[in-house]
């Protein structure tokens, strides 16, 4: 699971343990905010294995190294959560940086695509399991990726990248019996928001766009990609699940 030091990727991390994952390989840029997620581990799933792999999805050698730590120390590849996103680059086209532009679309396109590379070629070796199964990749994008935000072209243009190709992959693999999905969550109440100083009106405006008029808990995406990681969800290939309280509907968001 990549970005699990807090937020979502966190949250991923204690309801798969919390369901019966033993043995958890967790990922972040922050090795201060791997540790408090283990620690989270130690104290409420005392049963799992929690190895941390301190790295930077946008680099190809780290996630190379991600993939293959993780099977060495634990044999295979069963489920893949690649979480780690970024935000920014709410300028319009003409007023945007290159700068702004290539840092979101390195971590938010380039760093699924490299994380998806090395799992799927790991995947290919592994004997099939349960369900005929080889493994699942969930990745985890935007509801950015399935509206037009004209205000983030760049977050927006990164995000659409993320659907596309968890489609485009979904369909290459599903004969080689690797499921690929993926989840589009709205705004969610994590400290990329809480922690980020931003002016409550901003706030207010993130729990506004909502029909309900709230931000997403970390829980209620984990919840979504727990599900379709599990058995349960075999025949799910190439999903692109809204997580987002309806926010989709709303027209004026169009």
């Amino acid at each position: 699971m990549t970005d699990s030091g807090a937020g979502i990727g966190q949250e991923c991390a204690q309801q798969f343990a919390l369901h019966g994952c033993r043995k958890l390989f967790l990922v972040d840029i922050s090795l201060s905010g791997l540790q408090q997620t283990r620690e989270m581990l130690e104290k409420d799933q005392p049963l799992a294995q929690v190895e941390l792999y301190q790295g930077n999805v946008a680099e190809e050698s780290s996630v190379k190294r991600m993939v293959s730590q993780c099977v060495e120390l634990y044999g295979r590849l069963d489920v893949a959560c690649n979480n780690a996103g970024i935000s920014g680059g709410s300028a319009r086209t003409s007023d945007l940086a290159v700068e702004d532009f290539d840092r979101l679309c390195s971590v938010n396109q380039l760093g699924v695509f490299l994380c998806e590379k090395y799992e799927l070629r790991q995947m290919l070796q592994q004997d099939r399991s349960v369900g005929d199964q080889r493994g699942a990749i969930i990745n985890v994008s935007s509801i950015a990726g399935n509206c037009i935000i004209p205000t983030a072209p760049a977050y927006a243009a990164s995000k659409h990248a993320v659907v596309a190709l968890s489609r485009c992959d979904a369909l290459k693999y599903a004969q080689d019996g690797i499921r690929v999905n993926c989840v589009s969550p709205s705004a969610v109440w994590t400290p990329m928001v809480s922690d980020a100083g931003l002016p409550q009106e901003f706030i207010d405006m993130g729990a506004a766009q909502s029909p309900v008029k709230r931000y997403l808990q970390p829980l209620e995406v984990a919840e979504a990609i727990l599900f379709i990681a599990s058995p349960k969800a075999t025949a799910i290939i190439g999903a692109n699940l809204p997580v987002d309280c309806g926010t989709q509907l709303l027209r004026s968001f169009y």
